[in-house]
């Protein structure tokens, strides 16, 4: 019948649409054990936790993400624009102590957004969508806990420490920087002078406002001065 007809019609769209919209990517995936699989597809589930679902010629295969050392990811029609993921180990810095405080029951998935030589700044994120012009994250620790996720990770360091950060409170995120960055008197001065910060540019990670230019302060970041 012409409602048969139509339903089947109906049903076709939607598997098709289901099919469009299955999120996966392209990735390297290098584990702790120094095995490296390469151009395997990645899926990326609702939200990232301790496993990790790849499939390699069509079968699937599965990880814990601790045994993941970092994988690069990648949208299959712009293979030139790649990112890092890391499952890293958490940790809080307390400015005022100077006591670096590892969290050994947290470990979360972080994108690097920007590295220098000893310095590297990751985002904590729960949801990744891999788009052909950008990567798309719900950065936090999960749906109940958006907002802000930056870390540091020193060089040689296994941790990433969470920055402290309060847009409302320019003051305090300043003092933390120059207490975690004290080993760097040069860079610290400049955080003093307000340098870093740029209110106008504070939305340049889509709808997070972050007036800090943290990217730049870990490729500036220099303790050997």
């Amino acid at each position: 019948s012409t409602m048969n007809r139509l339903l089947a019609s109906l049903l076709c769209v939607f598997i098709a649409m289901a099919i469009q919209a299955k999120n996966t990517a392209c990735a390297n995936i290098s584990l702790t054990d120094g095995t490296v699989m390469e151009n395997v597809e990645l899926e990326l589930p609702r939200v990232w936790t301790n496993e990790v679902k790849y499939a390699i010629d069509g079968k699937k295969e599965k990880l814990k993400s601790e045994q993941v050392d970092y994988m690069i990811i990648w949208h299959k029609d712009t293979p030139g624009n790649k990112s890092c993921l890391r499952y890293l180990q958490c940790g809080d810095f307390d400015r005022k102590t100077g006591e670096y405080k590892p969290n050994k029951k947290k470990k979360e998935w972080f994108m690097l957004e920007s590295a220098g030589e000893h310095l590297a700044l990751w985002i904590m994120f729960w949801q990744a969508k891999v788009k052909a012009d950008k990567i798309e994250l719900k950065m936090g620790d999960g749906p109940s806990f958006p907002g802000t996720a930056y870390y540091f990770q020193k060089k040689g360091d296994s941790v990433a420490y969470k920055i402290a950060f309060d847009p409302a409170r320019p003051g305090m995120v300043r003092d933390w920087l120059k207490a975690f960055l004290s080993d760097d008197p040069e860079l610290v001065e400049r955080i003093t002078d307000k340098g870093y910060f740029n209110r106008r540019k504070a939305l340049r990670h889509g709808n997070d406002y972050n007036p800090f230019f943290f990217e730049d302060i870990a490729v500036d970041y220099n303790p050997k001065k």
